[in-house]
């Protein structure tokens, strides 16, 4: 595997489609981890009325709908979700070579990835983004569910947002 800031399918094993279970299933972990304790980096922990108030000053850089690409790795994708900071697990993070880790206290953000080979679920981090202005679609099958037609470079979002 290789391992970044996210985890990409191996070559050959197929599809990864996006799913409304999977989004849930990304959805529950997310409140799980905003109603327990995390380490802030620092030894302090927050807890779930600081992580709250961190996330109120946080800004996101990227929108959703927004095609982007990673600085490191070629693949490509679309925003359909932001953390304002790391809400993913221990486990995933620390898999992450330490010398490639990013900082946890940033945006995170969900897409709806592409490569040559395959479509998938991506976590990224903000420092490993940029913007595609290459006027190109993204060709996941599962844009469909959550985004409009893809117009001026970027997707309608078409969900109700809670």
């Amino acid at each position: 595997r290789v391992w970044t800031d996210l985890q990409m399918p191996k070559a050959g094993q197929g599809h990864h489609f996006f799913t409304a279970n999977a989004h849930k299933a990304i959805t529950n972990r997310r409140d799980h981890d905003l109603s327990s304790a995390v380490d802030s980096g620092v030894g302090n922990p927050i807890y779930r009325h600081e992580r709250a108030e961190i996330m109120l000053k946080k800004q996101a850089k990227y929108h959703l709908g927004q095609i982007v690409r990673h600085r490191k790795h070629p693949f490509r994708g679309v925003i359909f979700d932001v953390d304002a900071m790391f809400a993913n697990t221990d486990e995933w993070y620390n898999a992450i070579p330490e010398d490639s880790r990013p900082l946890k206290d940033q945006p995170y953000y969900h897409l709806l990835a592409e490569n040559e080979q395959s479509f998938y679920v991506a976590y990224v981090s903000e420092q490993n983004l940029v913007a595609d202005h290459s006027g190109e679609p993204v060709d996941h099958p599962d844009l469909d569910d959550m985004f409009g037609p893809f117009e001026n470079g970027h997707y309608p979002h078409q969900l109700q947002l809670n």
